[in-house]
């Protein structure tokens, strides 16, 4: 199991399983927050999380027809 740990302060710590359904992040262009299926990126050697933000699917659209 894959979890995230805060600890908030000396009282209290969270931890939160990271599962198919709790990953998020927003979209780079408009903010609007996006759900990631991080099976997708595990397999890929080059995946970076701190590098790798993904476009909502408005955006996505509009960064393609744009292109």
């Amino acid at each position: 199991m894959f979890y995230v740990k805060e600890t908030i302060n000396d009282a209290v710590e969270v931890k939160v399983e990271i599962n198919d359904e709790n990953v998020f992040c927003h979209c780079p262009r408009c903010g609007k927050e996006v759900h990631v299926d991080i099976n997708e990126f595990m397999g890929d050697e080059d995946f970076d999380l701190y590098a790798t933000s993904l476009y909502c699917d408005d955006c996505g659209r509009k960064v393609r027809c744009d292109k």
